[in-house]
C-alpha cells in the first residue's frame, strides 16, 4: 500500500511539473498577461509571437524538459508497482502532458501540449522520435504553419514508431505504441481550429518578420 501511495505521489507530481506555465512565467517578467496577447494560448509559439524568439526558444525547451523530466527519470524514482504491460513511463509522461493542457490553478486551460508531448516521446522512443522532428522541421519551413508542422510530426511518429520495428510496437511494447497513438490523437485535437484557420487562410505564419496579435498557436 505504501508503494502504491508513494507511485501515485510520483503521478501527481509529474502532473503539477506538466503544469507549470513558463510561457505565463516569461509573460509575467516582461510585465505582460500572454492570456491577453497574441493567440491567448500559453505555449511556446505565442511567446515568439508576442516576446521574440529567444525568449519563445527558451520556454519552448522548458516545456519539453517537463514532460521528459517524469517521463525518463520518475520510473527510476518512484516505487514499482505492478501496471501489467504498462510501463510507468507512460502514465508520468501522460499527467505531465495532461498538466500542460489541464492545469487545474489556470482553470484547466492551458497549452496545446506540443512541447511537453515531444519531451515525452523523446523518453519513450528516442528513435521515432528523430524522425518525428524532422518532419516538423521539414513541414515549418515549408508552410511557414507551426500548428500545420506539429500536427504533421502526430502523425509520422506513431507511423514511424511501427514502421521501425512492427514486431516490438506491436507486441511487446504496444502499450508504448497505444499511448503514442493516445497522445498524438490529443494533440491533433486541440489543433483542430489551427487547421480551419489555415483552410480559412486566416491562420497566422512564422517567420514572416513582425509580430503578430491575432490567431491562435
Amino acid at each position: 500500500m505504501a508503494a502504491l501511495f508513494g507511485f501515485l505521489g510520483f503521478v501527481l507530481l509529474a502532473y503539477v511539473v506538466g503544469g507549470a506555465s513558463f510561457a505565463l512565467l516569461a509573460g509575467k517578467l516582461a510585465g505582460i498577461d500572454l492570456r491577453k496577447h497574441g493567440s491567448g494560448n500559453l505555449g511556446a509559439t505565442n511567446v515568439v509571437r508576442v516576446l521574440g524568439r529567444p525568449i519563445g526558444f527558451t520556454v519552448f525547451a522548458l516545456d519539453v524538459a517537463k514532460g521528459f523530466v517524469p517521463a525518463f527519470f520518475f520510473p527510476r524514482l518512484s516505487p514499482a508497482v505492478p501496471l501489467g504491460v504498462i510501463h510507468p513511463s507512460i502514465v508520468f509522461g501522460v499527467a505531465a502532458i495532461l498538466g500542460h493542457v489541464f492545469p487545474f490553478y489556470l482553470g484547466f486551460k492551458g497549452g496545446k501540449g506540443v512541447a511537453t508531448t515531444t519531451g515525452v516521446l523523446l523518453a519513450l522512443a528516442p528513435a521515432a522520435f528523430g524522425v518525428g522532428i524532422a518532419v516538423w522541421l521539414a513541414c515549418l519551413f515549408a508552410f511557414r504553419y507551426v500548428s500545420l508542422a506539429s500536427v504533421a510530426m502526430a502523425v509520422a511518429f506513431p507511423t514511424t514508431l511501427v514502421l521501425l520495428d512492427p514486431e516490438r510496437a506491436l507486441g511487446d511494447e504496444i502499450s508504448v505504441t497505444v499511448a503514442v497513438v493516445l497522445v498524438c490523437a490529443l494533440l491533433v485535437w486541440r489543433h483542430r481550429g489551427n487547421l480551419k484557420r489555415i483552410a480559412a487562410g486566416t491562420e497566422p505564419k512564422v517567420f514572416t518578420g513582425k509580430r503578430v496579435e491575432g490567431g491562435e498557436a
